[in-house]
């Protein structure tokens, strides 16, 4: 095997133990830190979204559990989704950004329609 099917396999056997299902995407994205990263503002990349959160690629060293704002275009969307998260876990420079709970109905609307639209080529 190789090394990218075996990252594909390890994905879905962790597949069955989230609560959303993930769907692959690469979109650009600007992430606003608080006091804990010193209030940055960085360009990062969004490599996969669930209706739980997303993986973004911040070439940057953040404190995780900090809040941060995420500024995006979604695909298949015609509006900006301004949406806060938490710094949950990472792995190099990628980290997993959960939704905050303060995420309102249509901002998770908008993610939901997004999720679906992926679903249907993927």
């Amino acid at each position: 095997m190789n090394e990218f099917m075996d990252e594909e396999l390890e994905g879905k056997q962790h597949e069955g133990d989230r609560r959303f299902r993930r769907y692959h995407l690469d979109v650009r994205l600007r992430l606003l830190t608080g006091p804990a990263n010193s209030h940055k503002t960085i360009f990062a990349r969004g490599s996969n979204i669930s209706e739980g959160g997303m993986r973004v690629f911040v070439p940057a060293d953040l404190i995780l559990g900090e809040l941060v704002t995420l500024e995006l275009m979604l695909p298949y969307t015609e509006q900006k989704l301004v949406i806060r998260g938490v710094l949950r876990n990472r792995d190099g420079f990628s980290y997993g950004v959960e939704y905050a709970a303060s995420t309102t109905a249509a901002e998770r609307d908008q993610i939901s329609r997004a999720c679906k639209a992926l679903a249907l080529i993927q």
